[in-house]
């Protein structure tokens, strides 16, 4: 709200958690509590091997209940950039240069997640190693 000046009507906070079983027990897969009127707290979770549908996600919390229009969905990822200590007391350099570089290269949540790009919001942050 600070960012963007605004509240929204519907406020879905979906956590997406990635378990160490390759594959979850469908009645597992998620959990949503009603927090207020128009604010609803999702959990879904997945096997490592399953890939994340968020759209269906968000499809299935509308059918329990959550009041959110389909269409009009923003979705907001956290990013982060590695960057080195300042104060030469983290990691050997090398091994910084080659975190960060690795970091780099990884691919984005919103690729990995097929998220619409003209409805993602990056909040990002730096990372001091």
């Amino acid at each position: 709200m600070r960012q963007n000046r605004a509240l929204h009507e519907y406020v879905l906070a979906l956590t997406l958690t990635v378990l160490s079983a390759p594959w979850t027990d469908p009645e597992e897969r998620l959990s949503l509590e009603r927090i207020d009127e128009n604010f609803w707290r999702a959990e879904a979770r997945r096997g490592f091997m399953e890939r994340p549908n968020i759209h269906a996600i968000l499809a299935e919390c509308k059918a329990r209940g959550a009041g959110i229009d389909l269409d009009d969905v923003t979705y907001y990822v956290g990013h982060e950039t590695i960057v080195p200590r300042e104060n030469g007391r983290g990691m050997a350099r090398w091994q910084e240069v080659l975190f960060a570089a690795m970091g780099r290269n990884a691919e984005r949540i919103s690729d990995y997640l097929e998220l619409p790009c003209e409805q993602v919001v990056e909040i990002g942050r730096e990372i001091e190693i």
